[in-house]
């Protein structure tokens, strides 16, 4: 995540992560909304 964000650092999150419970070892997403404000 850190270095998708230092790629595009308009990039901000669109709501809340849904997240999956099933693996108790890793931090899983089902889905993460990304929006951009880019201002070309």
């Amino acid at each position: 995540m850190t270095e998708l964000f230092k790629q595009f650092p308009s990039l901000e999150l669109d709501g809340e992560p849904e997240r999956s419970f099933e693996d108790h070892n890793a931090v899983v997403f089902r889905k993460l909304m990304l929006k951009t404000n880019n201002e070309d």
